[in-house]
């Protein structure tokens, strides 16, 4: 039984839902800033590769004419983030510059997501993308010590991550996240690495179920099982709740990411926003070699132009029907699931080009719940 205020909820979001497919405000751009990366993470959902170079990604001036383009054709004040992806961006050496560029001309809110080598090995470049105008950053914790440096294949890993997010924590000048994905490796991790977080302070715990997306996609036993995701999303509703009960002095938002639609049971709880996906109605992306899509997780087949060749502002008004469309989304499971008017398909990052839902949240949460209901009553 859904309580009356979030059934009133979850109606108003349908109105709302319409009114941003409609007017589809630009509030949130992803850059994709390169594939390049300095290590090879067994459950990493992007789809970085060896072997390429800067040659491989947009330039300096191309990236900072595309956004001085979309600065002019929108209002830099009504984007709410920037968020800067990879690969790993820091190993770009210019993107300071690019930063400052970006904070020159009107976006004020900035994050970075790094694997936090650079920052390991010269703390002073945190000051540097702080002057820059960087206002947020990301760090991965993947679980404790062991589990941590087995899945990004390098030993000392996590003591190293631990030292340098309490450091960020300490300096007071970023908003600070910390992004664990979830896996069959570290999922009996979670009430111990709950403590360490809770000691280094950041202000955001992200749990994010491995997906099968990126390098993920070809290591499918790291991929957690019904009972598995059962687990979790109990961990971080009870975690949520006994931080009510509690009363701490502090104590970092743990959420879920927004890996997919979780069934109105949970939207509102879970995660302190009932998701939608807004790739393409609220979210751009542009990707390392300049195609423009929803956001920088979804498969090329959803691209919509290349900033090289294509204005985003025409692209984003006259472009973007796959994204805005459901109704090419209502094919397989979704066809006849009871959750279609708040969910519309999933989100578009795990759709095959051929428009093939490969992971829903939903029906694996509703297939472990009928798993631990039959066994109760066995």
């Amino acid at each position: 039984m859904i309580p009356l205020e979030l059934e009133r909820a979850f109606e108003n979001r349908k109105q709302k839902l319409l009114e941003w497919v409609h007017v589809h405000q630009l509030r949130q751009i992803q850059w994709e800033a390169t594939l390049r990366c300095d290590m090879a993470c067994s459950h990493c959902g992007s789809s970085c590769v060896t072997g390429l170079t800067h040659h491989d990604e947009l330039s300096e001036d191309e990236i900072v004419r595309t956004f001085d383009t979309i600065a002019h054709d929108f209002d830099p004040n009504s984007i709410e983030l920037v968020s800067i992806t990879g690969g790993e961006p820091l190993l770009r050496p210019d993107l300071p510059r690019i930063i400052s560029h970006l904070s020159s001309i009107g976006f004020n809110h900035i994050s970075v997501q790094t694997n936090g080598n650079a920052l390991v090995s010269d703390r002073s470049l945190a000051d540097c993308l702080v002057t820059s105008g960087l206002s947020g950053i990301g760090i991965s914790i993947d679980g404790l010590r062991d589990s941590h440096d087995r899945q990004r294949n390098r030993k000392g890993h996590f003591d190293q991550l631990c030292k340098l997010v309490e450091w960020l924590v300490g300096t007071k000048k970023l908003y600070v996240s910390v992004t664990t994905v979830i896996t069959k490796m570290n999922i009996d991790d979670l009430n111990g690495l709950a403590e360490i977080v809770q000691d280094l302070r950041p202000h955001r715990w992200r749990l994010i179920e491995v997906q099968p997306i990126g390098r993920a996609h070809s290591n499918s036993s790291l991929l957690l099982s019904p009972d598995e995701y059962f687990k979790l999303v109990q961990f971080v509703l009870d975690r949520n709740a006994n931080a009510a009960m509690e009363n701490l002095e502090f104590r970092p938002k743990v959420e879920l990411g927004c890996t997919g639609w979780m069934g109105t049971e949970l939207e509102g709880l879970a995660r302190p926003y009932i998701w939608h996906c807004q790739a393409g109605i609220g979210t751009l992306g542009i990707w390392n070699d300049g195609t423009i899509g929803g956001c920088t997780d979804i498969d090329h087949g959803f691209g919509e132009g290349n900033v090289k060749t294509d204005l985003i502002s025409d692209r984003w008004e006259n472009g973007f029907q796959r994204y805005r469309d459901w109704s090419s989304r209502r094919n397989g499971v979704c066809v006849s699931c009871d959750q279609w008017d708040w969910c519309h398909g999933g989100g578009m990052h795990l759709r095959t080009s051929q428009n093939e839902l490969l992971h829903c949240p939903y029906l694996i949460y509703q297939l472990a719940t009928s798993h631990i209901e039959k066994l109760s009553r066995d």
